[in-house]
């Protein structure tokens, strides 16, 4: 079946004003839709949460610029899924609990390479 990478951006991570008891709810609905896509068949081990501070390293000249990028372009974490269409994949990131805290997610293909 295809896989689809899940990129996150955003979200709880970056939000400074939510709640501890917020933070607990946000964790709490990850884990509740992880358990969703793992009984469902679609959630492949591999993603992984990105910390907030990096670098980025940019053109020819390789400029590199410190830190992380603005809150809303802030990549925070991956999943991989597996899904019989981009369509299926993209209905299953929509339950992505990112979206709940002004998150985004972006859905991409993986691209299979020959053994």
């Amino acid at each position: 079946m295809p896989r689809f990478l899940l990129i996150f951006r955003g979200g709880a991570v970056v939000n400074a004003s939510m709640l501890p008891v917020d933070r607990r709810a946000q964790v709490e609905r990850w884990a509740a839709w992880t358990r969703e896509l793992q009984s469902l068949g679609h959630h492949v081990p591999g993603g992984v949460p990105l910390a907030t501070d990096g670098a980025r390293i940019d053109g020819a000249r390789r400029l590199v610029t410190p830190g992380a990028p603005a809150d809303s372009e802030l990549v925070t974490g991956t999943y991989i899924v597996s899904a019989a269409s981009l369509q299926v994949a993209t209905e299953l990131a929509a339950g992505c609990p990112i979206l709940d805290v002004d998150g985004s997610v972006e859905v991409r293909p993986v691209l299979e390479r020959p053994a």
